[in-house]
């Protein structure tokens, strides 16, 4: 009868790790998952996980199973899931008197672009007027003028969670390819005066959206692609930098990747922890 299990009393997050072209393995921002899950935590009433011992069970979780961390030619990642849950026997919904933190890791590919990555836009409940984000990720939007100039504009709601890949792509946009950045409610109208339309998350990194559909009006708003459906342009310009950044083909003038450590010996039987 744990609570987490009966009545939801849990937080995860999402995370990478990723292995560079020295073979160092990095873990993406995980200071910022922690100070999200912060926040989710206590939404339902769970004591917060402090940001040190966040980050520091993120860095065992990885450095015991390096060797599943794929290669950097690869350019997949080791999906990374912290989980916060009340684990006490309870009847009834009240905190819980034990809580457990446990980090999963796992190795991951391509497989989202394969399958084309089909998700749903959710617009806001109250008016259903402005856009929100998509079910598994941020919602970012491509405006590009006459002129060539791009703005990248974030939807801003207080009905999400702050994304750090929504995020991470934003600074990259405004600090290093000189990008606009505009965080405002976004209507839904507007749809049809951008160019590019693109899902930010963890697990997929940066997706380009060809298309958004609402059959109830009859609405279908297209946007710009590459070959194959791939990423358009400004995508193509913000999902190779960001990518460079995290498996180490750019500098990393953020100081955003967490270099992982060995973790002390002894602390998993016959574990082989690898070093940076």
């Amino acid at each position: 009868m744990a609570s987490g299990l009966n009545y939801g009393v849990q937080s995860f997050e999402g995370l990478k790790a990723f292995r560079g072209p020295d073979g160092r393995v990095t873990i993406f921002r995980p200071d910022q998952n922690a100070k999200r899950m912060h926040l989710s935590a206590g939404a339902v009433c769970i004591p917060p996980v402090p940001e040190e011992l966040f980050v520091d069970a993120v860095n065992k979780a990885v450095a015991v199973n390096a060797e599943f961390v794929p290669p950097h030619e690869t350019g997949a990642a080791m999906y990374v899931r912290p989980l916060l849950f009340g684990s006490s026997p309870q009847i009834g919904l009240h905190a819980p008197e034990e809580f457990t933190f446990v980090v999963f890791v796992m190795p991951t590919g391509q497989a989202a672009y394969a399958a084309g990555y089909g998700i749903t836009l959710h617009l806001d409940s109250a008016t259903r007027t402005e856009i929100d984000e998509f079910s598994t990720s941020a919602f970012l939007g491509v405006k590009t003028s006459e002129d060539g100039k791009v703005t990248i504009i974030v939807p801003q709601s207080k009905n999400v969670l702050k994304s750090v890949t929504s995020d991470s792509t934003c600074d990259v946009a405004s600090k290093v390819l000189g990008y606009t950045v505009e965080r405002r409610p976004l209507k839904y109208e507007e749809l049809g005066s951008l160019s590019e339309v693109i899902a930010a998350g963890t697990a997929a990194s940066l997706v380009p959206i060809k298309s958004i559909t609402l059959k109830s009006k009859s609405d279908k708003f297209e946007f710009t692609v590459g070959k194959d459906n791939g990423p358009g342009p400004v995508t193509e310009k913000l999902l190779t930098t960001l990518k460079g950044i995290q498996l180490g083909n750019l500098p990393d003038k953020f100081g955003w990747n967490h270099i992982v450590t060995p973790a002390p010996q002894g602390f998993v039987p016959d574990a082989k922890a690898e070093a940076a």
